[in-house]
This record gives C-alpha cells, sequence and structure tokens, in this order.
C-alpha cells in the first residue's frame, strides 16, 4: 500500500537524472498495442506530483502486481489536456478506481461551490481560510493479483467548507456511495471527471482539421 500527498509544483521542470527523467516520459508516449486516445499538450506532466504517481504505479502494478494506492494530489490530471495517457494507463493497471474531487480551485470554481457558497480548499487552516490555490482530489486505485483492467471510474465530488467533517463521517460510517460510475471517452482523452459537451461535440472537426 503507497499512501500520500505528492508535492505539487508545476513549474518543475526535468532533472538530469536518467531515473526521473524517465518518470516524466512515462506518460508522453503511448505504449505499443494500447488503444488510440488523443495524445498530451501542454506542460502538465512537469508537475512534480506526476512524478510521485508514476513511482507507486510501477512498483504496484509492475513490480509486486497486487496492491493500492492513494494520494490527495493536485487534480489537475483528472481531464487535463497533458494527462490522457497517464489515465488510460491507470485504466489499465488498475482494477478498481475511485476519485473525490475535493475541488477548492481557486482558477476554475474561484472558490465558491455551484451553489455561490464559500468553498476553501481542504488544507484551509484559521490562519489562511482560503487554503492553497490549486483544487486537489483523493485518488484510490487498487491492483488485484487476479488483475483485469477497468471499465469505470467511481467518482464524487465534496463540496463546502466542511469537507474534512463530510469525509470523516463517511470514514466512519456504511461503505461510502458513489454517485456517478463515470466511463472516460477516448476522444475526449478519457477524463476522470464529469464533463459537459455538446452531443454533437465529437463530430465537429478538430483543430488540425
Amino acid at each position: 500500500m503507497i499512501l500520500g500527498n505528492p508535492p505539487y509544483s508545476g513549474y518543475a521542470g526535468i532533472s538530469n537524472m536518467a531515473e526521473e527523467r524517465s518518470l516524466a516520459k512515462a506518460y508522453r508516449e503511448p505504449e505499443p498495442g494500447t488503444a488510440p486516445v488523443r495524445l498530451p499538450e501542454g506542460q502538465g506532466l512537469n508537475d512534480l506530483y506526476v512524478r510521485f504517481f508514476r513511482m507507486a504505479e510501477r512498483k504496484i502494478a509492475e513490480w509486486t502486481k497486487e496492491g493500492v494506492v492513494c494520494f490527495i494530489s493536485n487534480y489537475s490530471w483528472l481531464d487535463g489536456l497533458s494527462h490522457p495517457l497517464m489515465r488510460q494507463a491507470y485504466l489499465q493497471q488498475f482494477d478498481r478506481l475511485w476519485i473525490d474531487s475535493l475541488n477548492g480551485d481557486n482558477y476554475s470554481t474561484g472558490k465558491v461551490t455551484p451553489e455561490g457558497e464559500p468553498h476553501p480548499s481542504i488544507f484551509s487552516t484559521p490562519q489562511n481560510r482560503e487554503g492553497i490555490q490549486v483544487g486537489t482530489a483523493i485518488s484510490l486505485m487498487v491492483r488485484k493479483a487476479d488483475h483485469q483492467p477497468a471499465r469505470t471510474v467511481a467518482y464524487r465530488d465534496v463540496w463546502g467548507k466542511d469537507k474534512l467533517a463530510q469525509l470523516d463521517r463517511v470514514a466512519t460510517g456504511p461503505a461510502p456511495v458513489y454517485p456517478h460510475a463515470l466511463d472516460p471517452h477516448p476522444a475526449l482523452g478519457l477524463p476522470f471527471r464529469r464533463v459537459k459537451v455538446s452531443e454533437a461535440y465529437l463530430s465537429w472537426p478538430t483543430l488540425e482539421e
């Protein structure tokens, strides 16, 4: 079992160490024989937390072939344009995936709930009530000895000022209910969050076309 809160640094760059460069490169090119999915765009894979995810995936899915990974991290990888191959790898390498999106992002939601109520980061404190600027999510990924690739992702949003209390209540109650079983679509980059698109979206010309 691997648990953690990997560091976030969107401007980390890449070390000259061969192993670290291989970690950062792991989700940039599709594995031979995998289903086609949109290729990464932008610089999101340079963030430090991505390398920690790759180390955890390698340990559980490739070395021990069985186990659990649970991280609380920047949630940009759930639907980021840089991360389609990262998400594809986890669908292939793990049997079950659960995502608790804690939101709290200053850039996409402005620290408010859909109803307009205050919505600080899960890392808020009395001294810093808004907490960190980026949104976060708890991801739980399980690899079984008798491995079968995941087909869906269990997903739920956690909103409001009392997110920590909500999670505490869930932890002491019966098995939590995840209201959404996401079926990530390859043409959309396999997003691990709920997305709203037009029914005609997939028939639109691409920018390249």
